[in-house]
């Protein structure tokens, strides 16, 4: 089914399933590593200071990645940045601090970001890759995060790789 060329019997009793893809790669292989996941399966930060940022790839557009942690908003916070900035940090000592950086992000679209990220193998990388500029309010609550992740004796992501560090209210 949705294949040219290939024909799908079916008899004894069986029903159509879009789990089967004669003549194709089923299931596909998965992606070296998980974008914002954390432990070995998880993808690696950018790298430090300078950051080496690669360029995204051809098949995402960065308008629409940017235009995602826009849209993310919480009580005018950008929550996909401050996700970023606090997630793929996180540690055992924070989880609350995680809870509220990445508070109502399930009721936005991030398709685009995953995409990229999972396309170039960077966890928390898509605003950095696509240059995404968080508002003033979203880059107070970053900063914020960052202060009481160090309070917890966590590096921030602002600390290991330069990128996410907000400003001062």
């Amino acid at each position: 089914m949705g294949q040219n060329g290939q024909q799908c019997v079916l008899d004894n009793g069986f029903v159509w399933s879009a789990a089967f893809a004669p003549g194709g790669t089923f299931p596909p292989s998965p992606p070296t590593c998980f974008p914002d996941a954390p432990g070995p399966s998880g993808c690696p930060l950018l790298s430090p200071k300078p950051p080496d940022i690669p360029a995204p790839p051809g098949n995402v557009s960065c308008q629409e990645v940017c235009d995602e942690y826009k849209k993310s908003n919480a009580a005018g916070v950008e929550v996909g940045f401050t996700c970023d900035a606090t997630l793929c940090t996180a540690t055992k000592a924070d989880p609350d601090l995680v809870q509220e950086a990445c508070s109502g992000l399930g009721k936005s679209s991030i398709s685009a970001i995953i995409k990229l990220e999972t396309e170039v193998g960077f966890s928390c990388a898509a605003s950095q890759i696509c240059s995404c500029e968080p508002k003033n309010k979203t880059n107070e609550a970053i900063f914020s995060l960052n202060e009481r992740q160090r309070a917890r004796d966590i590096s921030p992501q602002c600390d290991l790789n330069g990128t996410l560090c907000g400003t001062a209210p």
